[in-house]
């Protein structure tokens, strides 16, 4: 018997995960369960709405970015929405602008 291995398709098209809180160390290991639970689901991409949060820390950083090479190592996309000026700044600041496809409410309006 011959083993053969296929490529692992696309299950889910667009998951959307809607942060409700600040998002820092405290908040950091229950986002990584749910985001190791959507990438089972290996979705095409992932939009993290942050309308509601004010805050970003180091941690938190870290994990979207792991989210994102996660993603990407499997041909998906990591997408930040509705991120405010304060967000984006700190964002930027880290770095990590230049790797996240971040947007702000402006931009939807566009």
């Amino acid at each position: 018997m011959e083993a053969t291995t296929r490529a692992r398709t696309c299950t889910v098209s667009v998951v959307q995960v809607a942060i409700t809180d600040d998002l820092d160390a405290a908040t950091v290991p229950a986002l990584t369960a749910t985001f190791r639970d959507i990438l089972a689901l290996r979705p095409r991409r992932v939009v993290v709405d942050l309308a509601a949060c004010e805050t970003i820390d180091a941690a938190a950083i870290e994990m979207l970015l792991d989210v994102h090479r996660a993603l990407w190592r499997h041909d998906a996309r990591l997408s930040l929405r509705s991120a405010s000026p304060r967000l984006r700044r700190l964002l930027t600041l880290a770095r990590a602008a230049q790797v996240l496809d971040i947007s702000s409410d402006d931009d939807r309006t566009r």
